[in-house]
């Protein structure tokens, strides 16, 4: 290997070697006229040049020339020796365009802010109030009501008005009639807990639906109605409809027309051939029960 390094050193080529000889054996050679002078000294400095030429050659490890016996023997060094592995050279266009088809830095995506959550109080539910259901009222219909069987006791009414040929009839013991009424429009009765039954012909469903069929100072006819919701308490002016006039008040709606046995509601009553008839209703008055009269408030 120190054989081979020595062959890698740079030699001194063979001219170098040459022109320095030749340089240096000229101080020894004979001298000759003038004529060689000249010559003598233009290749004195052609040698010269040489000379230095090949001295900065080989300082700068450069040679100017190699004989073939050290060119065979770089060879085999390169051969036996592993040479390094070098890059080989990118040319400039290919390093242009990897430089433009390098794909360029993406920038990073910008996260969107997140709202901050905020506690939101639920709504207690509140509790919607269910509508009250009306009351099924009691209804019954024509012919004979068997009291506590068939029918309970209690107050009773017809909310339109009848036909010309509606009766009732409240009944005892064997049969006996404790009150009864032909009606001309809507009426009023109440059934004793006493009473055996109740008989009514060709009238409206009864029912215990009692709420006001008019408001308390408008104008009425025929007709049983409560006092306070139906008619004010006060002065009244009864006229006849031209077939007569006939009037009640009432404490209660038992006695009908005040025609049967009992006469317990009647308050006071009175009749109307023609003209008309101012009657005070009272304020502890239960009812008033009309028959041919129209009615104006007073």
């Amino acid at each position: 290997m120190e054989r081979f390094a020595a062959l890698r050193r740079p030699q001194p080529p063979p001219l170098c070697a040459v022109a320095e000889l030749a340089w240096l054996w000229r101080p020894f050679k004979r001298p000759n006229r003038v004529r060689v002078s000249l010559k003598r000294l233009l290749k004195g400095r052609w040698l010269l040049t040489a000379a230095l030429l090949c001295s900065a050659c080989t300082v700068a490890g450069g040679p100017v020339a190699e004989s073939s016996a050290v060119l065979a023997a770089q060879s085999r060094v390169a051969t036996l020796a592993p040479s390094p592995t070098l890059a080989s050279p990118v040319p400039a266009t290919q390093a242009v365009q990897t430089a433009t088809s390098a794909p360029s830095p993406t920038a990073a995506p910008t996260q969107r802010a997140i709202p901050p959550v905020v506690a939101t109080s639920v709504p207690t539910p509140v509790a919607t109030k269910q509508p009250t259901p009306l009351p099924a009222f009691a209804t019954f219909g024509n012919g004979m009501q068997v009291v506590g069987v068939d029918i309970a006791p209690g107050t009773y009414r017809t909310r339109v008005g009848p036909g010309p040929n509606c009766s009732w009839q409240r009944l005892g013991p064997g049969g006996q009639v404790l009150a009864s009424e032909y009606p001309r429009g809507p009426t009023i009765v109440t059934i004793a807990p006493t009473d055996r039954s109740f008989f009514s012909s060709s009238c409206p469903t009864w029912t215990q639906d009692l709420s006001p069929l008019k408001s308390p100072t408008s104008q009425f006819g025929d007709g049983t109605f409560f006092v306070g919701p139906e008619v004010a308490p006060g002065t009244w002016r009864a006229s006849d409809g031209g077939r007569g006039c006939f009037w009640s008040r009432l404490s209660n709606f038992l006695s009908g027309d005040g025609m049967g046995i009992d006469r317990s509601g009647i308050i006071a009553s009175g009749a109307v051939r023609s003209g008309e008839a101012v009657v005070t209703i009272s304020a502890t008055d239960k009812g008033l029960n009309s028959d041919g009269c129209t009615w104006l408030k007073s």
